[in-house]
């Protein structure tokens, strides 16, 4: 009996590579086609003395490219520029030969109004779109909500606000950025823990023994012991472990330090009393430091997930076409979790498509080739039919080597993300709640784009 003859797979690769030519021309075609009674697009680019300058200009740039429109720059000029330090000088210097080099021409506004400024030339030249910078969490001009002033003056206008590069903020933090970021943030062992309590409490008697050789009162005694207790709440805000900081300080005073020593008795009913008070003194103490510390890593995580969101989140919106919003992703996944990253883009008969290879910094593709196996494939298979996660780490395909992420909408499914993990990576709450973000952001990208080239299929003009 004749088998199913099987597709060569040279064929199908020149296939594919086609198909994805024809939608990068379709996509291009539609963002670049102006239909009558369309408005016409005109982009205005405020140029600071901001190091971020650069990469606004050529973000506006790319989406002229897209839109195949004109684009005009304006510099609102507060102090002449022979005036300004060397390096602001070296900024504006730099970003005007920037402008030049692409032919854009530059407009000189006067004024300590900056806002008032770029709201009349954006008027007088009749911009449509708006490129300002934003230097980690501070806009490139001073006054920090100038986007929302313009866009109240003129709702018409839509104002882009471009990030910094964003190693910037994961760069102020050093040692918990590095955790965030290499995806081994995780709470201390008590193994680990209990270490610290014995490293510390055995350090704190080192000094009090010292410090009472030196001759120095009861009192510093117990000041040194509280100060190690303190250093132990900045270690883990456990109220358990700084429970056991706070009594294993008291009972090490009580047998070095108080008669008769080298016992856990006492002579004194106010030595009692001493040591219930420097219990409650130190416990006390030991958690408004460890509340602290939690609420401040808190907060620091938010403001990370907000710097990474709006950097994605801006890349994103300049996305021209799938293979674009991959890369994007990708490139995201890889900085957060330091894992290497598998796409596989879903195809009009809900097949799956090419598998599009992305490694972290030290593995080459070719260490990732065995990921597009059969097991892998039906994980793949399963987030396309259900919408769900689904192989390493879940309870669907887990034999799979990749856990893999739908890139959906609320009606349909287009990709499936495989980050490859190993038993020691795991992905913590906070990063995965990043993840969800990104892939929902993405699902809205492909959306977008999955509608342009159905309108372009069709000969009409997408919506903006």
């Amino acid at each position: 009996m004749q088998g199913t003859k099987e597709p060569n797979p040279v064929l199908q690769d020149e296939a594919d590579n086609i198909e994805e030519t024809i939608e990068m021309e379709e996509t291009e075609e539609a963002f670049g086609a102006e239909q009558p009674g369309e408005r016409h697009e005109l982009i205005l680019v405020a140029v600071s003395d901001s190091p971020n300058c650069p990469r606004v200009i050529r973000a506006a740039v790319r989406l002229a490219h897209q839109l195949d429109a004109p684009v005009k720059a304006v510099y609102v000029e507060q102090r002449r520029i022979e005036e300004l330090g060397e390096t602001e000088r070296h900024h504006i210097t730099e970003s005007i030969q920037l402008l030049r080099s692409f032919g854009i021409e530059i407009l000189f506004a006067y004024g300590t109004d900056i806002v008032a400024q770029i709201t009349e030339t954006a008027n007088v030249t009749g911009a449509t779109k708006l490129f300002i910078g934003l230097s980690g969490k501070r806009l490139s001009f001073r006054n920090k909500d100038i986007g929302i002033q313009i866009r109240k003056r003129i709702p018409s206008l839509d104002v882009y606000i471009i990030p910094g590069s964003i190693a910037e903020p994961w760069e102020k933090n050093g040692e918990l950025n590095e955790a965030i970021r290499s995806g081994t943030y995780k709470e201390k062992s008590a193994f680990q823990l209990l270490l610290a309590l014995v490293g510390v409490m055995a350090l704190s008697t080192a000094v009090a023994l010292f410090a009472q050789h030196l001759g120095l009162p009861y009192v510093d005694m117990v000041i040194i012991y509280l100060f190690g207790v303190l250093v132990l709440s900045t270690i883990d805000g456990n109220l358990i472990f700084l429970g056991a900081s706070s009594l294993s300080a008291v009972m090490l005073v009580n047998y070095f330090f108080v008669d008769p020593r080298y016992s856990f008795r006492f002579k004194e009913q106010m030595d009692l009393l001493t040591f219930v008070l420097m219990f409650l003194l130190s416990f006390t103490l030991s958690y408004l430091m460890g509340r602290f510390r939690r609420v401040t890593e808190k907060h620091h995580k938010a403001s990370l997930r907000m710097d990474m969101l709006f950097d994605c989140s801006t890349a994103l919106l300049l996305a021209r076409n799938k293979r674009d919003v991959d890369r994007i992703i990708a490139e995201h996944f890889i900085r957060l979790l330091h894992m290497s990253v598998v796409i596989y883009r879903k195809k009009g008969d809900g097949s799956i498509g090419r598998p599009a290879w992305y490694p972290k910094p030290g593995v080459s593709e070719s260490q990732l080739l065995p990921l597009d196996n059969e097991t892998d494939r039906a994980a793949v298979q399963t987030v396309f039919e259900t919408g769900r996660r689904a192989g390493f780490g879940t309870d669907q395909n887990t034999g799979a080597r990749a856990l893999y992420l739908p890139i959906k909408n609320e009606s349909e499914i287009y990709a499936a993300v495989g980050i490859y993990q190993t038993e020691e990576q795991d992905i913590p709450a906070f990063e995965f709640g990043i993840l969800s973000s990104i892939l929902n952001e993405a699902g809205l990208v492909y959306s977008r784009l999955s509608g342009t080239q159905k309108s372009a299929a069709s000969g009409q003009t997408p919506m903006s």
